[in-house]
């Protein structure tokens, strides 16, 4: 029987997208209902350990069936994917860290246009007076989310997906998924997710806003020729811009109107 592969070339042949999301749902949600069953907030102890813990759940899994499940050459092409940069190009590294900033940016000048608030600073402020604790604060961002997240969403799921569906439909899958994944962060009070209050217009931005990101970063990891580097800076993008600025409650439903014009755009004309 011949390998199946992914859109970009490498063997899938032994991905089981469906058990690394069964396993990652049952490592990440019994963690996190934990802290929910005793009413546990985010500075209470041992909430960030079981947080952190939770979010390396996609790493977890995914580098236990890596080695449990792939041969040798599938290991090596996974962990090229996750740390080459020969596959993305100048015109993708502006994609991949002005596109998110753009959004923001541009989110908050039509709010303020409409008479809103605007762009507000969050964390940038504090930076303006002590540039160099911007590095140690990209790293945390970076490790504690799109690194451990992105080695399994994108970096083991996506291509299993696109080698049954379009990346259309594996994007809406995958968003949908991720989106999910987050569930339990709404219920443990000082949480980022759990500020914006479960079933809130503001709840419903984060979950939906889930998918047009998806859509944008499959079109980016295919341009990139299944490139997990490319995700994880993609998400970082995202999340760091995110902890940078802090828009107005119309700010962010335009940022997210603007993710599905986007993700819209794309999929009408590169994805089938």
């Amino acid at each position: 029987m011949s390998r199946r592969r992914a859109p970009d070339g490498f063997s899938i042949s032994n991905y089981r997208p469906w058990l690394y999301m069964g396993l990652t749902f049952l490592w990440s949600w019994t963690l996190l209902w934990i802290p929910v069953g005793f009413s546990l907030g985010a500075a209470d102890f041992p909430v960030a350990i079981l947080r952190a813990a939770s979010g390396a759940g996609p790493m977890i899994v995914t580098l236990y069936l890596v080695y449990s499940r792939l041969d040798a050459d599938d290991r090596a092409d996974y962990w090229v994917r996750l740390v080459s940069f020969r596959h993305i190009s100048p015109a993708l590294w502006l994609m991949v860290f002005l596109f998110p900033l753009a959004i923001v940016l541009s989110s908050g000048a039509i709010d303020q246009i409409l008479g809103g608030t605007g762009l507000q600073l969050e964390a940038a402020e504090r930076f303006v007076e002590q540039p160099l604790a911007i590095l140690p604060y990209a790293l945390f961002i970076l490790a504690f989310g799109p690194l451990p997240e992105e080695m399994g969403w994108r970096g083991y799921a996506l291509p299993a997906l696109q080698a049954r569906w379009s990346p259309l439909v594996s994007s809406v899958v995958l968003g949908v998924i991720w989106a999910l994944w987050h569930l339990p962060l709404f219920f443990i009070p000082g949480t980022y997710q759990a500020n914006l209050v479960f079933l809130s217009p503001s709840f419903w931005w984060f979950m939906l806003g889930m998918i047009p990101e998806t859509i944008l970063m499959t079109w980016v990891f295919n341009h990139c020729r299944g490139s997990t580097l490319s995700a994880v800076l993609i998400h970082f993008a995202i999340n760091f811009t995110g902890e940078l600025f802090m828009l107005s409650s119309r700010g962010d439903v335009i940022a997210f109107l603007m993710w599905c014009v986007a993700a819209g755009m794309v999929a009408i004309l590169s994805m089938k």
